[in-house]
């Protein structure tokens, strides 16, 4: 069920989600979350993904004369 579950996420291109939720299953630490808190770090994990994506390929689209990058 859970490659399913995985390979859906795959197809929706929610890669931020996929690596949060691995990263739920193999720890012990988000035992004691809430639904809502672990949901919450999957939501924040594809945004944060999806808002650093957004920025690198502006940054290669300027063709900036200097080199350019984010110390993230």
């Amino acid at each position: 069920m859970i490659e399913q579950t995985i390979q859906q996420l795959r197809e929706m291109r929610l890669g931020g989600v996929i690596e949060a939720f691995k990263e739920q299953q193999e720890s012990s630490q988000y035992l004691d979350l809430t639904f809502d808190e672990r949901f919450s770090i999957l939501v924040d994990r594809e945004f944060i993904r999806r808002k650093n994506n957004k920025i690198k390929a502006t940054l290669k689209q300027a063709q900036l004369k200097q080199s350019a990058s984010l110390d993230l």
